[in-house]
């Protein structure tokens, strides 16, 4: 479940890189894109080493992703925001709570490096 829920933080942090590229259309402050960027970066920098098994990288990348999805919240009280976008932000929170939720049994065990495969 650890190594799952990784897998599905990290493809978040992916999109959240990929989504700060300008593509037109309605987009979100410039701020918001930047945030975004510098905690999908912060997320991927934590990866590798939650993967390894390093309980503080794994709350880093919980922790950035869990801000990402709080960043999102703002598209509810945007007039402007179109309804895929709201779709796509509260699929993305779900998402990102159900990946948070696989992984914290085994950080709160004190069980990160339970994710390493035995040989």
């Amino acid at each position: 479940m650890y190594r799952t829920g990784l897998v599905i933080l990290t493809l978040l942090a992916l999109l959240d890189i990929v989504s700060s590229v300008p593509a037109g259309g309605n987009r979100p402050p410039v701020g918001v894109i930047i945030v975004g960027f510098v905690l999908g970066l912060i997320s991927l920098a934590a990866a590798v080493p939650a993967w390894r098994g390093n309980r503080r990288a794994a709350y880093v990348l919980v922790g950035s992703r869990a801000l990402s999805a709080l960043l999102g919240i703002g598209a509810f009280f945007d007039d402007r925001a179109p309804g895929w976008v709201l779709v796509g932000v509260t699929v993305a929170i779900v998402v990102t709570a159900a990946a948070i939720a696989m992984m914290l049994p085994s950080l709160r065990a004190g069980r990160a490096e339970a994710a390493r495969p035995a040989y």
